[in-house]
């Protein structure tokens, strides 16, 4: 059933994403260490447990707006996390529409400031892509609209964030943390 196989690759996901981002060496045991240690690149394999997990996610909840923002999110986050900034940019760009149309659902609320930075980080990389691919041309105008948008997508998840957690909340300077990185580039 989609149910079942979606709990298993949430949880491939999560021991995928823990490990890539350094929280524990040891997180994955048994079978799922050995399957681990046969992938050539962990981040393309997170991407395409994302991308299984937001299809199946259509299957067994096609009507929970939420859960798809959600598993659009993750995608995304993967997606970026993986160096594709495009792809990113078109499923942090679903989720937020999503996550808007559910916006009196508490979890949706607290959610809407990760789509929103994750925009945000995937403008931003993109349009040093972009800059980087330019120099020297004088095709500089699309990576400049996209930094305009990326902060844009910066002030919205700010607005956002402050909006559900407070001004002071940790969250928010995550957010601010992303914007200064971008503005230094």
């Amino acid at each position: 059933p989609p149910d079942v196989q979606l709990a298993a690759l949430e949880e491939r996901a999560r021991a995928l994403a823990a490990s890539l981002h350094g929280e524990s060496d040891n997180q994955l045991v048994g079978d799922e260490e050995e399957a681990t240690a046969d992938i050539v690149n962990p981040r393309a394999e997170l991407v395409e447990v994302r991308q299984e997990a937001l299809a199946l996610t259509q299957i067994a909840c096609p009507d929970d707006i939420f859960q798809l923002g959600r598993a659009s999110v993750l995608l995304a986050q993967a997606y970026l996390d993986a160096g594709m900034p495009q792809p990113a940019i078109r499923h942090a760009k679903r989720a937020e529409s999503l996550l808007r149309t559910e916006a009196g659902r508490q979890e949706a609320a607290r959610l809407l400031p990760t789509a929103l930075l994750t925009l945000a980080k995937a403008l931003a990389e993109q349009a040093t892509l972009l800059d980087a691919a330019n120099k020297g041309k004088s095709r500089r105008g699309d990576a400049s609209l996209l930094f305009c948008q990326a902060a844009e997508a910066f002030c919205a998840a700010l607005s956002a964030c402050q909006e559900v957690f407070g001004r002071r909340h940790p969250e928010c300077c995550v957010i601010l943390r992303g914007w200064a990185q971008m503005a230094v580039r």
